[in-house]
């Protein structure tokens, strides 16, 4: 008989994101949240593009850990993003990944921190306001990092959601309704959270399936947009096929 599976853990691919200063006395800034998945035996790491805060930082600051509450940090590649013809148009585009340095990797870092395993079929999920939608993400008010202890003590929420529908008329984007915020005042630093939709199949069993990636969240009105995941798959598939024309330098260790 299979092991169970805490629905749960599928969230544990969530991670802060962090900017590596070169200042010995302040040696990382946070922004939002990325997720790291696994995706025809890769892994990348992935976040929402404005989560970059490129005006701020150089994309080759960038850092995520293989457990967020530990300092050894993922090895990463190039950084690779859609090319945006309307400058307008930039939800819908609104992602990035970087693929993970397979040779660098030390896989038993991760502990139960696990990439999720991620499948071309998994967009085809059909978004349904019957499902539960289930979210990780790292607010900034949550975020403290002492520097000289090495605590870096990054609390997440993980919260569920309902399906309100598409947003508009804006390509690949849909709402959501979040239930319970309670103890959080502030949205800033959900940004790139992971959604996943979840279905009960019988008993006290249920099935996952990933729906998305946060762009943005409202705390008065309990509000959430997020990204398909069609969208986030076919930038990993553009990867894998060498057509991604955006590539910034490598982060350094």
């Amino acid at each position: 008989m299979a092991a169970e599976t805490p629905l749960l853990s599928v969230l544990s691919c969530a991670r802060p994101v962090l900017f590596y200063n070169d200042d010995p006395n302040y040696p990382y800034s946070t922004s939002g949240t990325a997720f790291v998945v696994e995706f025809h035996r890769r892994i990348f790491v992935v976040t929402a593009k404005h989560v970059l805060r490129l005006r701020e930082f150089r994309a080759e600051q960038f850092r995520v850990q293989y457990q967020p509450e530990r300092p050894e940090l993922i090895p990463t590649r190039a950084l690779n993003s859609f090319t945006v013809a309307d400058a307008n148009d930039t939800d819908q585009f609104d992602v990035v990944a970087w693929e993970v340095d397979y040779d660098q990797l030390n896989a038993q870092l991760f502990g139960n921190h696990r990439p999720y395993r991620l499948n071309a079929i998994d967009e085809w999920t059909i978004f349904s306001e019957a499902s539960d939608y289930l979210y990780r993400g790292y607010p900034f008010e949550l975020r403290q990092i002492d520097f000289e202890t090495g605590n870096y003590a990054q609390d997440s929420i993980t919260g569920a959601a309902t399906y309100l529908g598409r947003a508009g008329d804006v390509h690949c984007l849909h709402r959501l309704q979040f239930r319970n915020l309670d103890g959080v005042t502030d949205l800033d630093g959900l940004s790139g959270a992971p959604v996943f939709q979840t279905n009960r199949i019988e008993g006290k069993y249920s099935a996952e399936a990933f729906a998305g990636m946060l762009l943005r969240g409202a705390r008065g009105p309990m509000l959430g947009h997020f990204l398909e995941h069609r969208r986030i798959i076919e930038l990993l598939q553009a990867i894998e096929a060498g057509r991604v024309v955006n590539v910034a330098q490598a982060p350094q260790p």
